[in-house]
């Protein structure tokens, strides 16, 4: 991080990826922010005993990407794979792709315009989605 500088991040689906970036064009500079987009797959299981068939069944190590109790963040190239064994083995699972972007703000004031830029684009987005955390 620069002097000066915030980092923050925002979680969200990528199915608003394209609105969010939309709105953060339209609202800030780009010499005022840089945004660096992760994408992954959010993996939340409704049942404890699925976490096992779930690791047992994946062909590659699954664990390092736990996050907490019946919750993973997988690569999202993992997509095809998960969905094949959630819906093989009848698994209760929400299974979102999702991306995490990495902002860097010049200051605090351009992710309050950012927030209320967002909040304005209800009801896809509003004050407690994406979540825009300052680090």
């Amino acid at each position: 991080m620069s002097a000066g500088w915030i980092d923050a991040s925002a979680v969200l689906s990528t199915t608003h990826a394209a609105e969010f970036e939309a709105t953060y064009e339209a609202v800030v500079d780009p010499c005022d922010i840089t945004i660096d987009p992760h994408p992954f797959l959010r993996v939340r299981l409704s049942n404890t005993a699925d976490e096992v068939l779930l690791m047992l069944a994946l062909t590659r190590c699954g664990q390092e990407y736990w996050v907490g109790p019946r919750k993973y963040e997988f690569p999202i190239e993992w997509e095809t794979e998960v969905r094949e064994i959630v819906a093989y083995h009848c698994l209760r699972a929400s299974v979102v792709p999702s991306v995490c972007y990495r902002l860097e703000v010049r200051n605090a004031s351009l992710l309050d315009d950012l927030r209320g830029a967002l909040f304005e684009r209800a009801p896809t987005f509003g004050p407690t989605y994406p979540r825009i955390a300052a680090a």
